[in-house]
C-alpha cells in the first residue's frame, strides 16, 4: 500500500450529517436520502466538483458529513450542515468505491503502524470522490491527517 503526501488548507464542507459511532452508519442512505436533496443547490458553489465524506469527532460521538467543498454559498439550505475541515498534512490513498472499506482497514491497521507517521488528531479524515464520467468504477481518495512520529 502506497501513500501520497499532500498538505491542504482548511476548507468548508456543506451537506447532510449523521451522528453515530463507527459501524453504525448507513453511508448509502446518508448520500441518497439525506444529501441528494441539497445537491443542485450546492453544485454551483463547489470548489472542485467532487464530493466529500468527512468523519468528524464531536464530543462523545462521530459525525459523518456527506457533501461538497463550497465557497460563496449565500445561505445554508434548510436542514444542511456546515463544518470546516482544518488544514493538515495528509497521507492519501487511492482506491475504488468497491474497496473503500478494505482500504480504510489497511491504511489504519497496517500502513499507519508501520510508517514513520502517526495520526494528527487536530485534523479529520475524509473520502474524496472526484468528478466521474460514469464509465467504469468510481475512483476514491482516502485522506488521513498525519504528522511525523515523535
Amino acid at each position: 500500500m502506497e501513500a501520497r503526501f499532500l498538505s491542504r488548507e482548511a476548507f468548508t464542507v456543506v451537506g447532510a450529517a449523521k451522528a453515530g459511532q463507527l459501524g453504525e452508519f448507513n453511508y448509502g442512505e446518508i448520500w441518497e436520502k439525506q444529501y441528494m436533496p441539497f445537491d443542485e443547490r450546492l453544485k454551483p458553489h463547489s470548489l472542485d466538483g467532487g464530493y466529500y465524506g468527512v468523519t468528524l469527532g464531536e464530543s462523545d460521538h462521530l459525525l459523518y458529513l456527506a457533501g461538497m467543498a463550497v465557497a460563496g454559498l449565500p445561505e445554508l439550505p434548510e436542514g444542511a450542515t456546515r463544518r470546516e475541515v482544518p488544514a493538515a498534512h495528509y497521507a492519501v490513498f487511492d482506491c475504488l468505491v468497491s474497496t473503500i472499506g478494505a482500504t480504510w482497514q489497511a491504511a489504519y491497521g497496517q500502513w499507519l503502524p508501520a510508517s514513520d507517521y502517526e495520526l494528527d488528531t487536530t485534523g479529520c479524515d475524509f473520502e474524496y470522490y472526484p468528478p466521474h464520467s460514469g464509465e467504469g468504477e468510481m475512483p476514491v481518495e482516502i485522506w488521513i491527517p498525519v504528522k511525523a512520529k515523535a
